[in-house]
């Protein structure tokens, strides 16, 4: 989600009340990608590297599983208890051709 990406670039880069972490961003999105280049000062970058990126940059989160509803293969609204029963719902197994 860009959007997303793009509002926390913008809240680091307006914080007053902290020093700013981040000095400035272009994007170069196309329309199959996202790209977002990202300028840090020399201290800045360090401490992002010791924090490590994705979490300083937030780039993940944990999603729940435990109420996984969905379309079955025949079109009827089914729950799921784990996102392993959807997998086998819709991976057929390739066949050997002898």
């Amino acid at each position: 989600c860009t959007k997303g990406d793009k509002e926390l670039l913008e809240k680091c880069i307006s914080e007053t009340d902290k020093m700013l972490w981040i000095l400035d961003y272009k994007e170069q999105h196309m329309t199959t990608t996202v790209d977002f280049t990202v300028k840090l000062s020399s201290e800045s970058l360090k401490d992002s590297l010791e924090e490590g990126l994705e979490k300083r940059f937030m780039m993940s989160s944990l999603i729940g599983t435990s109420n996984m509803v969905c379309f079955d293969s025949e079109g009827r609204i089914r729950k799921y208890d784990s996102p392993e029963e959807i997998l086998k719902e819709f991976y057929t197994q390739p066949r050997l051709l002898l």
